[in-house]
């Protein structure tokens, strides 16, 4: 392999290619580093979250909310709590005067 050419396996893949790239010892740094780099999302996996449903099943859920449309539907359901009749009575101030009160003047 010379400065400029990279021989590439027929049925290669880019990945293929990247790695030839970044192990090339003839190859300038800077182009060895960028092909590294392209290459590390495909070569190492990522840190991801995963979550673990280990209280109920899918299954479990789906009876449950199940059994609960059937309650619902033979009416068995409690009644809804009722508001209060009157609300509580609300305390309103007169607007304060627009015009300047000369209590509030400065000296």
């Amino acid at each position: 392999m010379n400065a400029e050419y990279v021989e590439l396996p027929p049925h290669g893949t880019a990945l293929d290619l990247l790695r030839l790239v970044y192990r090339s010892a003839t190859l300038p740094l800077s182009t060895r580093m960028r092909a590294a780099m392209a290459a590390i999302p495909y070569e190492t996996p990522r840190l991801a979250v995963v979550a673990q449903v280990t209280e109920n099943s899918l299954a479990e859920l789906l009876d449950r909310r199940l059994a609960k449309l059937k309650q619902m539907k033979n009416g068995n359901e409690p009644k809804p709590i009722e508001p209060p009749a009157t609300p509580p009575p609300v305390e309103v101030k007169p607007p304060m005067p627009r015009l300047a009160d000369r209590r509030y003047r400065r000296f």
